[in-house]
């Protein structure tokens, strides 16, 4: 990095619990002890260069004369300090030197040496390492001066007698290169040897290989190889089948249970829902699988055993909810319940499910060109067609029309004609506002009279005012079951804290569609007027009302040294509008990965005239920036101006980490062993000259800050270290410059479990006109020492190293001193 950037040191502290004595290593002249949080010593004075407790049962790491070793509790050297590395690793320590490395179990007995050693890589940590503990088995890569090999990681025992140019772990599966051909390791520990061209993801649970020809090979992570295919592999992710079309005629596999068959006599065969038949021989849609299948141009249902429920004559068929299916007929839709018995005639130009809210399995929402209405699962129409818009709550049934509200009971009872300016949804009841006052309804009707002033409502309880009076409600079973009326000038408060924010209703005039007629998905007008956009993609990817359909057509980019090759194109689309945008290279997602998102739509990369750039429509109130970053917590981060590459700049990630961004909906592959050593070796990512802008919004995606920094860092769900020069530092929390001013020179994060503590290097006025410059700690409640010191540790949760000269204190958060070196200075007052 250049010069004056900041170095973010993680620092993990270890802290014991249960089992293990809390235990603080102390320094004196070179001398180190081990004392408890009582400030009881517990060991002799070692001459020693550090000490790092509990890292392994009753062990501790020791350094003497720069060499790591590993001693018993009192510091007596269990294996001689001759390493300079020694790491954890499931039951094992791997303790490594220069050209070689040692495994000792956890007894400390010596079960594996390996000479000519370069370096080691554990497929299973972090939350891998959860997701192998039920059945799963972790891996071991080791690099030598002779090859590479993998190691399981419970036995220690090769999975191969192969050694390997090259090899890497990415997403938990493990990536070989041999003789220019690659190849990779499955999670139940079968080797497929490198024999392939080119190596990629199809997704989460399937690895794509292309041969000689170029013919795409397709094998689970979990070692089922999928059956030959003539084209893209197809998979339906509501079912977790995979299609493969072999001479024309498709099947579909369950990577699962491979030994399942669904057999079939047609060309074409489509998931679409469970059914069985219970006690009542009513069909109940969940237990079996039910599909449609496709024969001599026309659309049946069948069950798994190929037992033809409904003969070939729809166009189209899709599960409805647990009694029907929605069913095209001549362009037109309908229902039908899985025997085949019509409940609705087919004479609509669209029907689908009303959402998903607490009524929606039984109502329907009709549609003849631009009129909608509702219709039950039983074919009861309880609002005609007589709406611009329809919607299901859960105290009942929304009209709108000319942008005016009315109300439907679910038995079909208009109940207010749309007449209302707004609505408003009020803890559990429908409150409607226009020119003349407010009223409220729930499922069974009115709860309060047409013309109130002002309305509010908890569960049970409602108030209302309305002429010269307050009235207040019992409510039971959303029946008002008792009133009591005072005079006007009183008040009763019941409380309600809400916002009164309108319910939006609006629809989309298109719909996703997988047009089964060719096996292809497309856009379909909810009106009758045809394709919004022809069905042609095998495969679709979506996000927040985008929709990016594949095709097969290889591409690249050029990253510094780093071809990235893309395996399909992807037009985007937009199914609600038809709209049909850019083709795309590759497409990134940038879910939050703690939960939160407020990007309307994706950011991509784009290849207009083959050149290249990155864009991101980066919130609701910005236009289009240059991607780098996706987002941590809850703010963004786009480049605005500067070039990716591996040269000196801002540091932004390792390549493995952006290759697996880049590829998060598995378009990108590997064929050269040059880019296969790139994600092997992932050198760090830099950015020249960048600009970094940062939004940090609300829950209700209002924007709270807006400025622009040279350096930008993430470091937390909420946090994130700021500088406007390059020379000073800050942390802003939340986007506000409340937890470190921006005036430090160094800035240190230290995780103790799920404690975060920050060591900032800062300079403050003094008396006399002077400035001090020394270090103080802060947390997430801001600084805890208000003195400057000249080096500051956290030793465990809560506790604390503080120097000054040749004397340092062991203090908590309050200042009380745990341990102190020599007489020296005096604490000052904690600012807590």
């Amino acid at each position: 990095m250049k010069k004056g950037l900041l170095i973010i040191a993680f620092l993990w502290g270890v802290i014991a619990y249960g089992q293990f004595k809390l235990r603080i290593p102390v320094d004196s002249a070179n001398y180190i002890a081990l004392i408890e949080a009582s400030g009881t010593q517990l060991t002799d004075w070692k001459k020693l260069d550090e000490v790092q407790v509990n890292f392994k049962k009753d062990y501790h790491l020791a350094k003497k004369n720069g060499r790591w070793g590993i001693t018993d509790d009192h510091l007596n050297f269990l294996i001689e300090p001759s390493f300079s590395r020694v790491e954890s690793y499931l039951d094992f320590m791997l303790c490594s030197r220069y050209g070689y490395l040692a495994i000792y179990d956890q007894e400390l007995k010596l079960v594996k040496e390996i000479n000519g050693f370069k370096s080691w890589e554990s497929v299973a940590d972090g939350q891998e390492v959860f997701w192998r503990a039920f059945g799963g088995i972790n891996f071991l890569i080791i690099k030598t001066n002779e090859g590479c090999f993998v190691l399981n990681g419970e036995t220690l025992e090769p999975l191969s007698e192969s050694k390997y140019d090259d090899v890497f772990a990415m997403d938990g599966t493990v990536y070989l290169l041999k003789d220019e051909k690659f190849g990779f390791v499955a999670n139940d520990g079968t080797v497929f040897e490198p024999q392939w061209n080119s190596i990629s993801q199809y997704n989460s649970e399937v690895m794509e290989m292309t041969n000689e020809t170029g013919h795409r090979v397709y094998i689970g992570t979990n070692g089922t190889p999928i059956p030959d295919t003539d084209s893209t592999l197809i998979y339906y992710e509501y079912s977790h089948h995979y299609k493969v079309y072999k001479n024309g005629k498709a099947d579909l596999f369950d990577l699962h249970d491979s030994e399942r068959k669904i057999a079939y006599s047609g060309i074409d065969i489509f998931p679409i829902g469970r059914a069985y038949r219970d006690q009542d021989r009513n069909m109940n849609w969940e237990n079996n699988y039910l599909y449609a299948f496709k024969r001599e141009g026309k659309i049946g249902l069948i069950n798994e055993f190929d037992k033809v429920i409904i003969q070939p004559k729809f166009q189209f068929l899709k599960g409805g909810n647990k009694k029907v299916l929605i069913a095209m007929l001549d362009d037109r839709y309908g229902l039908f319940t899985y025997d085949g018995t019509p409940v609705l005639d087919t004479s609509y130009t669209y029907v689908e499910k009303s959402g998903n809210r607490k009524h929606d399995e039984k109502y329907f929402r009709l549609y003849q060109e631009k009129k909608k209405g509702i219709v039950t699962d039983e074919g009861v129409i309880i609002v005609p067609l007589q709406f611009d818009e329809v919607s299901v709550e859960q105290s009942g049934i929304i009209t709108k029309r000319n942008n005016l509200y009315g109300f439907y009971t679910f038995e079909g009872k208009e109940v207010l004609k749309p007449k209302y300016k707004k609505v408003v949804s009020n803890h559990g009841g429908l409150e409607f506002v226009g020119n003349n006052g407010r009223c409220m309804v729930g499922e069974k009707g009115l709860l309060t009279p047409l013309n109130c002033d002002k309305i509010s409502r908890t569960q049970n309880e409602l108030k209302y005012y309305i002429a010269n009076k307050i009235v207040v409600c019992g409510i039971k079973d959303e029946v008002v079951v008792d009133t009591t009326v005072y005079p006007r000038p009183k008040s009763v408060r019941i409380k309600n804290s809400r916002r009164e924010l309108a319910l939006v209703l609006s629809d989309n005039d298109f719909a996703e569609i997988e047009w089964q007629l060719t096996g292809k998905i497309g856009s379909i007008s909810k009106q009758g007027k045809g394709f919004g956009v022809d069905p042609v993609f095998n495969n679709v990817i979506s996000n927040r009302g985008i929709l990016a359909g594949k095709f097969e057509a290889d591409d690249y980019y050029l990253l510094d040294r780093a071809l990235i090759v893309g395996k399909e194109h992807l037009q985007s689309f937009y199914p609600s509008s038809a709209h049909v945008g850019d083709t795309l290279f590759s497409y990134q997602s940038t879910w939050s990965r703690y939960g939160w998102h407020s990007d309307d739509y994706d950011p991509v990369i784009t290849y207009p005239n083959n050149t290249y750039e990155f864009y991101s429509r980066n919130s609701y109130w910005s236009d289009s920036a240059n991607f780098i970053l996706p987002r941590i917590g809850a703010s963004s981060k786009a480049l605005l101006r500067g070039k990716v590459g591996f040269g000196e700049g801002q540091e932004v990630m390792g390549f493995k980490e952006y290759y697996e961004y880049l590829n998060s909906y598995y378009n990108l592959k590997i064929e050269s062993p040059g880019f296969f050593n790139l994600l092997s070796e992932s050198p760090i990512l830099s950015v020249q000259n960048p600009l970094w802008q940062v939004k940090v919004f609300e829950d209700s995606h209002i924007p709270t800050y807006d400025e622009s920094f040279v350096v930008y860092e993430e470091i937390g769900s909420n946090c994130a270290l700021v500088s406007k020069d390059g020379r000073l530092y800050g942390i802003i929390e939340d986007g506000k410059h409340d937890l470190v001013p921006m005036k430090c020179s160094e800035i240190k994060k230290v995780e103790i479990g799920s404690s975060i503590y920050f060591l900032v290097l800062t300079q403050e006025e003094a008396l006399g006109g002077f400035s001090k410059q020394g270090w103080t700690i802060y947390d997430a409640k801001g600084r805890i020492f208000d003195d400057l010191y000249d080096e500051v540790d956290v030793v465990g949760l809560n506790l604390f190293k503080l120097t000054k000269g040749d004397t340092y204190l062991v203090v908590d958060r309050s200042g009380k001193e745990i341990y102190r070196s020599r007489p020296g200075f005096i604490l000052e007052e904690n600012s807590n």
